[in-house]
């Protein structure tokens, strides 16, 4: 079932009220997700998997996680969501989603699991002078509700450094800091390594990490690049 117009309504205005840093990584997460109006109601305010809320629980976090994997989203836009907004209230919250990520990542313990898909991630967008709607267009929204959907794995095989993503967000949750990083070389084991310095500004400390940082095209051209692939093994 889709979202109800009284929780778009309510969305936006909790939304509005967010500081400008967590309404941001919302945006973000929305932006490669699709629409509210297109999202199942269940994951938004009032529904019983709502990833909004500011404290997720373990069915939540297990549920909402899948949900995001499943339309194709940077696990890195998921994992900053969730520490911008404070939904993941302890270490054993963070090391929860991590492992889901991580299992997702290497396949071990990964389960064929299922959860909600947009409509429009099945279907090609019509040109917009044919579309009846602002999603895509494509006949009446009826039509648009979303359908059940294999969680895939990553195309690794594909692109290997699509990998970088899941690393980086694992780095992130298990850090419980946006500014977290994996380790690299003989410490590749390991997760993280914390480079905040809470006395810099933000940006500049994440500056400093030249050997990670990847250009901003590179970034947007292999997130298309996963979408795609991911959109190609599940059709």
């Amino acid at each position: 079932m889709l979202a109800s117009v009284q929780q778009l309504d309510r969305m936006e205005k909790e939304v509005g009220a967010l500081r400008t840093d967590v309404r941001k990584a919302w945006e973000d997460l929305v932006e490669q997700i699709g629409d509210l109006e297109e999202w199942p109601a269940c994951h938004l305010i009032g529904g019983t998997d709502d990833i909004f809320s500011p404290h997720l629980k373990r069915h939540t976090r297990f549920k909402g996680t899948l949900f995001v994997l499943c339309n194709f989203v940077n696990p890195r836009t998921w994992a900053t969501w969730l520490l911008e907004r404070g939904s993941l209230k302890d270490e054993a919250a963070c090391k929860d989603v991590a492992g889901i990520l991580h299992a997702q990542m290497t396949g071990k313990h990964w389960k064929v699991s299922t959860s909600l898909r947009l409509a429009r991630k099945f279907t090609n967008d019509k040109p917009e002078k044919e579309r009846k709607h602002t999603w895509d267009g494509v006949g009446d929204i009826g039509s648009f509700q979303p359908h059940r959907a294999i969680v895939p794995r990553p195309p690794f095989d594909v692109d290997p450094g699509l990998k970088d993503y899941w690393d980086q967000a694992i780095a992130m949750l298990l850090g419980r800091s946006k500014y977290a990083v994996p380790l690299r070389g003989p410490q590749a084991d390991k997760w993280t390594e914390l480079l905040h310095d809470p006395d810099e500004d933000p940006d500049e400390s994440y500056l400093r990490l030249d050997e990670l940082r990847l250009d901003e095209q590179e970034l947007a051209a292999r997130a298309g690049r996963y979408a795609h692939n991911l959109t190609l093994a599940t059709a």
